[in-house]
């Protein structure tokens, strides 16, 4: 890992260093730097013209040393909205992607997008060390629409489109919009199973035609209202995923053996509305912040093994899912050098979980199948940012939370949790436009409720059970952080950090003896610590109009495992992910082509009797967009060109880790995906 960084953080500082003075943006509007001691860089809308943008999407794509982050499943709102803000605002929504509420806005509303590197003191910023604000003008009323055609191997066409209005009538500003995608592919794959000697017990051939329907609907309204400003959005999400799996089993000898067929049906709906009010009252701004998500999810799934002994298992999984949330914020701008924010919030969510399991038509009962879990949650916080001197920002924040956690059903449980969280950041400018910065602080995940619900996994044939005893993993946190700025829209950003992780989430037994269950469950004390690189480097000596951009992480992280004692890296999580994109713009030629390339490292879940590994890629894409036809842009693309592997490995032991292995099964796909084939056409009206 160490060796991978270096190399990384040296290619991008000599590039830096060769770029120095290097050439303008393509429009030649160059950005500036606005604000205090660390400053906020400012892009105009001209600096962009030259990449022809279609929307505010593709705007803000084009930020250096900028990556849009929808942002984690974080307690309440704050951390789990992302990191962009629109005029200023958060967008007041938990469920739909950044991608999709930038796409939305015109790039003719846009007049400029601030880069915001002085996060830390925001109360709506946790966890995000950057922020980009898009920043809109009025607009009498403009349409976007997009249309997209895929072609994959297995010959059937894979439709999608959207299309979205943005206008003002009056004092109103509004707009709605909807989108539609489907999608099909097939998985072709092949086991191998061997006993604990390495000889080959069964080969398996996998068949697994999928297919995704997803459709969309928002409107949002802003307006005057009681001498401050309203915002009202909603949305409604639905989508239908289908699978069936034929296996085929034979011996080493070749002979058969019989075959299964899995199948699944899944159905998931999400309805939201969020409402956002702000007033200022001179030196003093008020936000207030509603937020109501309501959620369904139906699963049939079906097993139905066909050999010499036949059975059929099913399973119905029906869940409910809430959640609400306030938060109000007061802002008091005390002295030119010293802002003080004070808020709260509170919550309530829930699950409503049901399952039934059935096997040759008896049913099983499972352990913690349903289950209503409640929590409820209330947060105070008092932020205060002060600038000691004109290079200097000193941020700080004291917040608490306290919730109860109620289960019934299944499980009858009631928990009380309390969580101090202070953050601390030290913020220096060097130079006009670059940034050095410490951070410390502490935070609390978001419990899964999903993760106190025990149900089937068919597929993989093991069960999936809930822990009722989980807490929230939650770590002490230290950042050193350096933004770097060159040339004339060049950008290097370094993050190295530790986490000193408490009750840290993994995979745990539960149960009573002989008859446990893995779960997500805390593992206990343990750390993450790593280095974010991030780079935007312009190649215009090399090849005019180029740049090459990265946000890539490396991580090591340790905890004690609680089967066999011994130290190792966490379950389920990535040590490495790599992300390179290569882009050329000619604005002569109204032509853009580029490569984007992506690498994460593999997953390793460590089970009772078992140690699953799984990894695929590394995947390389090729696209080539022009907007010669005024107001329409046409994309082609060409993904997966290096035929992604994929490979899955399941090791099995006698009793539990501690004894000998007794199987192995190796998974590969046999026909891969391929290289598959796309359009995308999008315009304006």
């Amino acid at each position: 890992m160490r060796r991978a960084l270096l190399a990384a953080v040296a290619m991008f500082t000599g590039a830096a260093h060769a770029q120095e003075g290097g050439a303008a943006a393509a429009s030649g509007a160059l950005p500036r730097v606005n604000g205090a001691a660390a400053g906020n860089v400012v892009f105009e809308a001209g600096y962009f013209a030259g990449f022809n943008p279609q929307n505010a999407l593709d705007m803000v794509n084009r930020v250096p040393g900028f990556t849009i982050d929808d942002g984690d499943d974080r307690r309440g709102f704050s951390g789990a909205v992302g990191n962009v803000l629109i005029d200023g605002r958060r967008p007041s929504t938990k469920n739909e992607e950044l991608d999709d509420v930038l796409s939305r806005i015109p790039a003719a509303q846009v007049e400029r997008i601030e880069l915001i590197r002085d996060v830390a003191s925001r109360s709506d910023a946790a966890g995000q060390s950057t922020l980009v604000n898009v920043v809109r003008t009025p607009s009498a009323g403009a349409g976007i629409w997009q249309g997209e055609l895929e072609w994959r191997n297995h010959g059937r066409v894979s439709p999608g489109g959207n299309a979205s209005w943005t206008g003002r009538t009056g004092a109103l500003d509004y707009s709605f919009g909807a989108s539609r995608d489907l999608e099909y592919y097939p998985i072709e794959g092949e086991r191998f199973y061997y006993d604990g000697a390495g000889a080959l017990l069964i080969h398996r051939l996998d068949e697994s035609p999928r297919s995704w329907r997803r459709a969309a609907f928002n409107a949002d309204a802003a307006f005057p209202l009681l001498g401050g400003s309203m915002r009202v959005n909603t949305r409604i999400d639905r989508w239908h995923f289908q699978l069936s799996l034929d296996q085929a089993d034979e011996n080493a000898a070749g002979a058969p053996l019989g075959n299964t067929k899995d199948t699944v049906n899944e159905r998931r709906q999400n309805e939201e509305l969020g409402v956002n009010y702000d007033r200022r009252f001179g030196a003093v701004s008020l936000e207030l912040i509603g937020l109501a998500t309501r959620g369904r999810y139906a699963n049939n799934e079906a097993t139905d093994i066909r050999t010499a002994n036949p059975l059929l298992i099913q399973q119905q999984r029906r869940n409910e899912y809430r959640e609400t949330i306030g938060r109000g914020t007061l802002s008091w701008q005390a002295a030119e050098a010293l802002r003080l924010d004070v808020g709260g919030e509170v919550a309530l969510n829930s699950l409503d979980a049901g399952q039934r399991l059935t096997v040759g038509g008896a049913a099983v009962p499972l352990p913690a199948a349903n289950v209503l879990v409640e929590e409820k949650r209330a947060e105070a916080f008092v932020t205060a940012s002060w600038r000691p001197a004109e290079r200097w920002t000193l941020e700080a924040q004291l917040a608490g939370e306290m919730s109860t956690l109620t289960q019934s059903g299944d499980t009858q449980l009631e928990t009380d949790l309390s969580y101090a969280k202070p953050s601390l950041q030290l913020t220096r400018r060097i130079g006009e436009r670059n940034q050095v910065r410490f951070r410390v602080y502490r935070d609390v995940d978001q419990l899964n409720f999903d993760d106190f619900v025990s149900f089937a996994g068919l597929a993989d044939n093991l069960v999936k059970g809930g822990n009722p005893n989980l807490l929230p993993e939650n770590s002490w946190r230290a950042e050193l952080a350096g933004d770097l700025r060159f040339g004339q829209d060049g950008a290097l950003g370094v993050r190295v950090f530790h986490h000193w992780l408490r009750d840290a989430s993994d995979v745990v037994p539960v149960g009573p003896p002989g008859q446990r269950f893995d779960a997500p469950g805390n593992i206990g004390d343990g750390y993450q610590r790593g280095v974010q690189v991030t780079a935007s480097v312009p190649l215009g000596a090399l090849l005019p109009g180029a740049r090459l951009t990265t946000d890539s992480t490396w991580w090591d992280t340790e905890v004690t495992d609680p089967v066999t004692a011994a130290p190792r890296r966490i379950s389920v999580f990535p040590e490495a992910e790599v992300r390179l994109n290569f882009r050329q713009d000619l604005p002569a030629a109204k032509l853009a082509w580029g490569l984007e390339y992506y690498k994460q490292e593999s997953n390793i879940t460590y089970r009772i009797n078992e140690i699953d590994h799984y990894e695929e890629g590394p995947f390389l894409d090729f696209f080539i967009e022009t907007t010669a036809i005024p107001k329409l842009k046409t994309r082609f693309y060409a993904a997966n060109l290096l035929d992604s592997p994929f490979t899955r490995k399941r090791t099995f032991f006698d009793g539990d880790r501690n004894g000998p292995i007794v199987l192995t099964e190796h998974r590969s796909r046999t026909r891969r995906w391929g290289s598959f084939f796309g359009v995308t056409v999008s315009g304006s009206f």
